[in-house]
């Protein structure tokens, strides 16, 4: 309250001060008489009035003479400040000085003064006088006293306040109160911030007042104005508080920001920093896309519109070309879009030159056309299209945004350079993190290089990526694929399963400690690559640490010393991480090739000894099927009197069926008419009887494979089946 108060009177007295000054000297000094002659004689002579010189001068004038001389002592004083005044000088004026002026006087008995500020009404004013000096221009009260009485928000009354003036300026251009301090009873004692108003006459007269208080204000320093920007609030609110919101609006507070215009640099970084968070947001849409075409895909396998097609003829090779080509021709929209826009909006970073337009349309394309076929290998993965579309949105950003920024973070953090030149191959495997990649290498480079002056080099700066997406496209159709034909790859494994485990029924399942086993090594295996990687990669900052290690105990090298031992130490560093890069690959195979190793022996006797999971499972099947219905007892008797009378007539017969069923399913087939002939002929057998069947099985197994902790399930057992001539036979499941 007592600084806004002070500010309110400091508005005041400017106001008083512009009308009062400069004090108009010159025609008061023109129409005051000089001092007569006889006594300015007087007056000057020295030792003043209580000097004997001047005592014996008075004594020998006329008492009338002698009554005037003590009135033009003074009148002469009064009449040389004037003149001095006049002429600019400053004078001081003594008589004042300890005087207590009581302000009320100033004003009319029936309208004393009073101010109200903060809550706070003030009255009673009176000024203690120190010292004080005046001079046309302006006035000086130097170590004055202001005491008023003031009533509290709270009500108290008579609250006596002394406010301290170290120095008090009044002129026709300022007044300013300096060196404030108050003392209020009850309420302690402070400093002050010194009030300066400036006056600043003109057709409307307008007031600048400027009182520092201090403060803190925590700001974002990434934002260059937020200093300015709270500095303006803080004063604002203090204005407001001080004036009020006038209704009429002769109370404004303005703040003008004008800063200087960025430089061309200046401008250019910061359109790169705008330009690589557009190429990075533009990962994001270009995530979803892809998602959409396995959405499709999965509807239609689930609903059997696939298995509709495959059984009506369509081969299963057109079926994914149609569906790669129906994308692939909605993409290409969706690329001729986006680089409409980029060329509507005039980005340089994405159409600044043509060279750069291709290299951006090319990118895009290549991206799609690559990502297409991996969202179909994804699509095996899902029984709906909802979660399909979802989960490969997922794996997108995983690969494509994710990625992509934690290689942005890891390259800029030395502790963490030489692991993201290790991850970031892993990361290529994949189409969005190669598009995600050249996109931002793309946009930072063009601006780079008009920053620097270089040539755009955009087809130079992404070739990694035009050559790495197409190879992976055609890597996951060989992988689609795979996976429609499962059958095959299972064929083939069980060919090699045989081989290894030497067992005619060869099971691909493993054994948990051979299956936990083989995951230690492999991930003992990946970190040892690892570690050679970084190794080959090297790290600038430990060979430059190491280097000034060997320096130090050295001592000071000459200049061709340390070229020499430059060259030296680096040869020998890289020799040293070539060699144990090349030690830890070794290794790193060393043990994989050991872990199969032990892997197929462990898993070899135990498919002697019966004790795999298969076999176990077959052994309980077993043993439960032992109490058998009549009738099936029946079957498996016929059919084994079967089987023995057409496998003993000839040893030629039983080696083609063995060649044929392998043992576990022996096929003697049958058929009426010249089928029969046909098809005996070609296995080599000879004619069955009249009474054969047209189907027989003997001993059909199937096992389906463990699954987790669950052990594997027995769908059939020793299945034994007989399917004579003229018999309708139809089967379920």
């Amino acid at each position: 309250g007592i600084e806004l108060l002070l500010e309110a009177v400091a508005r005041t007295a400017a106001a008083a001060s512009a009308e009062l000054f400069p004090l108009n000297t010159a025609s008061l000094v023109d129409v005051l008489p000089e001092v007569p002659g006889w006594a300015d004689f007087i007056i000057n002579l020295p030792g003043g009035p209580e000097g004997v010189l001047q005592q014996v001068q008075a004594a020998l004038l006329p008492e009338r003479q002698r009554r005037q001389l003590d009135v033009l002592r003074e009148y002469s004083k009064r009449y040389r400040q004037l003149r001095a005044l006049d002429d600019g000088e400053e004078i001081s004026i003594t008589e004042l000085e300890g005087e207590l002026l009581e302000l009320a006087t100033l004003f009319p008995p029936e309208a004393p003064p009073s101010l109200s500020a903060g809550g706070w009404t003030f009255t009673d004013f009176a000024l203690a006088i120190g010292a004080l000096s005046l001079a046309r221009t302006k006035i000086t009260l130097s170590s004055s006293t202001l005491y008023f009485l003031g009533e509290a928000p709270d009500g108290t009354r008579d609250v006596l306040v002394s406010v301290d003036v170290g120095e008090l300026t009044a002129s026709h251009e300022l007044f300013a109160l300096r060196g404030l301090k108050y003392e209020a009873d009850g309420y302690g004692a402070a400093e002050l911030p010194d009030v300066v108003v400036v006056a600043n006459t003109s057709q409307q007269a307008t007031w600048e007042v400027t009182s520092p208080i201090g403060y803190g204000v925590l700001t974002n320093s990434s934002s260059p104005h937020a200093v300015a920007a709270f500095a303006a609030e803080l004063t604002r609110s203090l204005w407001r508080h001080a004036h009020g919101d006038a209704a009429d609006g002769s109370v404004v507070h303005r703040v003008v920001n004008d800063p200087l215009p960025l430089t061309n640099e200046q401008e250019i970084q910061v359109r790169l920093i705008l330009a690589f968070l557009a190429g990075l947001f533009l990962l994001i849409p270009f995530c979803y896309i892809p998602a959409a075409v396995a959405a499709f895909v999965v509807k239609e396998r689930v609903c059997k519109a696939k298995h509709l097609q495959l059984v009506s003829g369509t081969s299963i090779t057109l079926y994914w070309v149609a569906n790669y080509l129906w994308d692939a021709a909605q993409y290409v929209f969706i690329v001729a879009s986006c680089m409409l826009i980029f060329t509507l909006y005039g980005e340089a970073a994405f159409v600044g030159s043509a060279e750069q337009a291709f290299a951006v349309t090319m990118l895009l394309l290549l991206y799609g056309l690559s990502c297409i076929p991996l969202s179909y290998c994804y699509s095996f993965m899902f029984t709906t299209s909802s979660s399909a579309q979802i989960g490969i949105i997922l794996l997108n950003l995983l690969a494509g945004f994710v990625c992509v920024v934690a290689h942005n973070v890891m390259q800029a953090l030395p502790n963490t350079k030489s692991a993201d030149a290790v991850l970031v191959n892993f990361y290529r495997l994949l189409p969005p993190y190669n598009f995600g990649e050249a996109l931002l290498i793309l946009c930072q480079n063009w601006y780079v290089n008009e920053i620097t002056g270089a040539e755009h080099t955009p087809l130079q700066d992404v070739r990694r990526a035009l050559i790495v997406m197409p190879l992976e496209g055609a890597v996951f159709f060989v992988v689609l694929a795979v996976l429609e034909n499962p059958q095959f790859v299972h064929a083939a494994s069980k060919a090699v399963a045989r081989c290894l485990c030497g067992s005619e029924h060869a099971s691909l399942s493993c054994a948990r400690t051979s299956k936990l086993g083989c995951a230690g090594v492999s991930a003992v295996a990946f970190v040892l690559i690892v570690l050679s990687t970084a190794r080959i990669s090297g790290d600038d900052g430990d060979d430059e640490s190491a280097s000034a290690l060997r320096a130090d105990s050295n001592g000071p090298p000459t200049a061709d010393d340390d070229d020499k031992a430059a060259t030296d130490d680096a040869d020998d560093d890289a020799g040293a991480r070539v060699a144990g890069a090349v030690a830890l690959t070794v290794l790193a195979i060393l043990l994989l090739v050991c872990a199969c190793t032990v892997c197929v022996f462990y898993e070899r006797r135990l498919r002697r000894k019966g004790a795999n999971m298969e076999a176990k499972a077959l052994a309980a099947a077993g043993a439960d099927g032992d109490d058998v219905d009549e009738d099936v007892a029946e079957e498996k008797e016929h059919v084994q009197r079967l089987v023995s009378k057409h496998m003993a007539r000839s040893s030629d017969e039983h080696n083609a069926a063995a060649a044929c069923g392998g043992g576990a399913i022996g096929v003697v087939a049958a058929a009426v008419g010249g089928l029969e002939e046909r098809v005996e002929t070609a296995l080599g057998a000879t004619p069955l009887s009249a009474d054969a069947p047209v189907l027989l099985v003997d001993g059909l197994e199937k096992i389906y494979a463990a699954r987790g902790r669950a052990p594997p399930k027995v769908a059939l057992a020793d299945l034994k089946l007989h399917i004579p001539a003229a018999e309708c036979f139809g089967f379920l499941g």
